[in-house]
């Protein structure tokens, strides 16, 4: 969304349905004898970046969902030593030595599952989809309205000893309008204080389009819209500020 944002309630449902969003898609390795798709990983509270590998199957029918589970299971560990082996879901894996090509070598029978890499990605959307078991959402057409990504910041915090994890991210224009988004699994709790505009479908699921404000007729002078939907099982909230009806 990189042009100038338009006015008005259609114009922001428009805009609004412009941003769909979806799944940030990896990258697929090309070095093996069946390639699968990247494994990516990243640390919360660490570096904002995503380590990257390509992934690899051969000698077997594995397939590369179960190659690539094990491959980010040996990831995700604390720090092991090179010369070590290690157990995972019955494969039995190790680290390169010399001049081997791969990084990580994992074998179980004669199925042998490799990692190559890591390459480095800075991008904040893969960084947090790396980050977190949730899956995360991007945005498509931010450039084509004006809108320059400030932050995405994914979390992971525990409530009442249940896993929370949750993704947030804004954007801004140079002419003050903003989109801001939530992802995370359904909750209970409201939006607050918001008026009903409209239903829709968005990807199939039902959407609803409100006016932020209390009073109805609000959001024509103040721009202030939210977009809700579930999808992949997620709740996504966007929010936009700065739209009016002129």
């Amino acid at each position: 969304m990189r042009a100038r944002l338009s006015y008005g309630l259609a114009l922001a449902a428009a805009a609004a349905a412009a941003l769909l969003l979806s799944q940030a898609p990896p990258a697929t390795a090309t070095t093996a004898v069946t390639s699968c798709p990247n494994v990516a990983v990243a640390f919360l509270n660490a570096s904002q970046v995503a380590y990257v590998y390509g992934v690899t199957v051969s000698g077997g029918p594995a397939e590369c969902g179960t190659a690539r589970s094990v491959i980010r299971q040996l990831l995700t560990r604390p720090a092991f030593a090179e010369s070590a082996t290690f157990r995972v879901s019955g494969w039995v894996c190790r680290l390169w030595r010399d001049s081997e090509p791969w990084t990580i070598s994992c074998a179980h029978g004669v199925v042998v599952a490799r990692a190559y890499g890591p390459a480095i990605d800075t991008d904040p959307w893969h960084v947090a989809a790396a980050a977190l078991s949730l899956p995360v959402l991007e945005p498509l057409a931010t450039a084509q309205y004006g809108l320059r990504l400030v932050n995405v910041s994914p979390k992971s915090t525990c409530s009442n000893t249940v896993p929370q994890q949750q993704v947030t991210a804004s954007y801004t224009a140079a002419d003050g309008a903003t989109l801001s988004i939530i992802e995370q699994k359904p909750q209970c709790g409201n939006l607050g204080v918001a008026v009903l505009l409209a239903h829709w479908q968005i990807h199939g699921s039902p959407a609803v389009l409100l006016e932020a404000c209390p009073a109805v007729g609000c959001s024509r002078t103040s721009g202030d819209y939210i977009l809700h939907w579930q999808e992949r099982g997620d709740d996504v909230v966007m929010q936009v500020h700065g739209l009016s009806q002129t």
